[in-house]
């Protein structure tokens, strides 16, 4: 993603920018070299998107989004009329983790919504979106698989331009939707693109050989450990990811081990095992992935809470019970 100037920058050099609202350089984050734009679920931080930037009635938009948040939550929706029912008619959108852990995506007239609820993306990491429109046909795809076709008579235009209150105004939105009180998106973008063509099925599932170097770029970008600041259990080390291998080292292997434990009649026990102690304490495990000749690291820093206090007499105070009443030969 790139910004400047409080514009989301077209690379393509088309000159369709948009226009960034309530968003600052803290949106802007870096992740290996590369910035993506950070959604907080703030209504007021989103993106304009302008006029012209789907030119008919033919195109298709992609995007690359992480996130673990299940809400009604939507990364982008087209038709800028903002408003609360019936107001609100005419969009097309895209919520990438509904509530049930799905994709909602479709586009609606006056008259009727249809939507593509079956696609699901994978929790921790990004994910592409791609939704094409032609002849009459929304087909949506996840990573390069195809996900279903949903059948429609509507005209897209038409769609757009009953969604628009002025000729200046933008025709969607990155970030929220247009029915005000729908939450705003929570999640990482790292490239939003709309063609002026619909892709073909062909270019959009063939998989594309990745280098040795993008292999492990990738692994490196997808490697996390949920909750650093606050370990209170057992953390999870993967030995793999995209196809490369990881290996991990501990600044102290006394708090968080990393090393495979064999255990005599019994399974072992893997890496990761934490020991609390008495008080907060930082720990830095380094990962080393690699891939044939290439190989790179990434350190985390986890903060291990302090172990739970023990419990005595002292600390109680009184206590609350319920008693059941039974039933016997000699009554209650």
């Amino acid at each position: 993603m790139t910004e400047k100037d409080g514009k989301l920058v077209d690379v393509s050099g088309n000159g369709l920018d948009g226009t960034c609202i309530g968003l600052s350089d803290a949106n802007f984050v870096t992740e290996d070299n590369e910035k993506v734009l950070e959604f907080t679920g703030d209504k007021g931080q989103f993106v304009k998107l302008p006029k012209g930037c789907i030119p008919g009635e033919e195109f298709t938009i992609e995007a690359s989004v992480k996130t673990d948040v299940r809400a009604d939550h939507w990364l982008y929706c087209f038709g800028t009329k903002e408003g609360k029912y019936p107001n609100v008619n005419n969009y097309i959108f895209c919520n990438p983790n509904q509530n049930n852990g799905t994709i909602r995506m479709g586009l609606k007239n006056s008259d009727k919504e249809l939507l593509s609820q079956k696609g699901k993306i994978e929790s921790g990491k990004y994910n592409t979106i791609t939704a094409t429109f032609k002849d009459g046909v929304m087909a949506v795809y996840v990573n390069g698989k195809f996900i279903e076709s949903v059948k429609h008579d509507y005209k897209i235009m038409d769609i757009l331009k009953n969604g628009v209150e002025n000729e200046e105004d933008c025709i969607g939105y990155l970030g929220k939707s247009i029915f005000t009180p729908d939450p705003a998106f929570t999640g990482k973008l790292s490239d939003f693109k709309i063609y002026n063509y619909a892709k073909s099925e062909d270019e959009i599932t063939k998989v594309e050989e990745k280098t040795d170097q993008e292999i492990v770029d990738l692994a490196k970008r997808e490697l996390n450990i949920p909750d650093a600041s606050n370990i209170r259990g057992n953390v999870t080390l993967p030995t793999s990811l995209e196809g490369a291998a990881i290996s991990w080292k501990s600044s102290n292997e006394a708090i968080i081990s990393t090393a495979v434990k064999e255990n005599k009649n019994y399974d072992e026990t893997p890496a990761g095992v934490v020991t609390r102690q008495a008080e907060d304490t930082k720990v830095t495990i380094t990962a080393t992935i690699s891939y044939k000749e290439i190989t790179t690291t990434k350190e985390f820093t986890l903060t291990v809470k302090a172990k739970a206090k023990k419990l005595t007499n002292e600390d109680y105070g009184g206590y609350l019970f319920v008693h059941f009443t039974g039933e016997s030969d000699e009554g209650e």
